[in-house]
């Protein structure tokens, strides 16, 4: 009948709005996972550190410099919190639901997978960090500006994690590790400044190194002192 062919069809919409509801409720554990992930500071904003993870896997393949501008323009247009720092939550979920191009689109395959690459990148390097907990102090590494072609101290072992850090470390494979691609195992052994500091930070380590560059041999010199 009648009745029955429109009750049946109200049925059906209001299954269907259930579905939306909960795939919409689904997308927002998705992101809240994500941005919990890359929050590793837990100020409850991204750090342009944070957020380049996130860039990284979602296009970006640019220099620390090209990054550090393409988060200061995505930054200066969060609105939830203009006077912060770095990117809060509102503003990030505003930012992978987007598809306009002044947005960031993530699919959902793309923020599961945030989790687990960010615990891949914090949990590749402790059997290194175990193995000899080093003290992270760029104002004290005058070692590292002597030959660039000495032996790391230690056994073949040890050599080998350091080595296997490095690469890891070395995402671009330029050979020398980047302020941000360094900052990884300055957090591990300690750092805990924000973005300018480490900048600063960073530069004067770098200022320490054969040719201002921290190559294999800089970096075994650095984590073996």
């Amino acid at each position: 009948s009648a009745a029955e062919t429109a009750e049946t069809a109200v049925t059906a919409e209001a299954g269907r709005h259930q579905g939306l509801e909960a795939a919409d409720l689904g997308r927002r554990a998705l992101i809240s996972s994500a941005f919990r992930a890359l929050n590793r500071s837990g100020t409850g904003h991204l750090s342009a550190s944070e957020m380049r993870p996130f860039a990284e896997l979602t296009g970006f393949s640019g220099t620390d410099e090209e990054w550090q501008e393409e988060f200061e323009l995505v930054r200066k247009e969060c609105a939830a919190s203009p006077g912060v720092p770095g990117i809060p939550f509102m503003d990030f979920q505003r930012l992978v639901n987007d598809e306009s191009e002044d947005g960031c689109y993530a699919s959902d395959d793309t923020l599961r997978q945030l989790p687990s690459l960010i615990e891949s990148r914090q949990s590749h390097l402790p059997s290194l960090i175990e193995s000899k907990q080093p003290e992270f102090s760029p104002g004290t590494q005058q070692e590292a500006a002597t030959s660039a072609t000495a032996k790391p101290r230690g056994d073949s072992g040890r050599g080998a994690l350091v080595e296997s850090a490095f690469r890891f470390l070395n995402r671009s494979g330029s050979g020398d590790l980047s302020a941000v691609e360094m900052r990884s195992f300055a957090e591990l052994t300690g750092f805990t400044g924000t973005d300018r500091e480490w900048q600063e930070e960073f530069e004067l380590l770098r200022q320490e190194c054969p040719d201002s560059r921290i190559t294999l041999s800089t970096f075994m010199r650095l984590v073996n002192d």
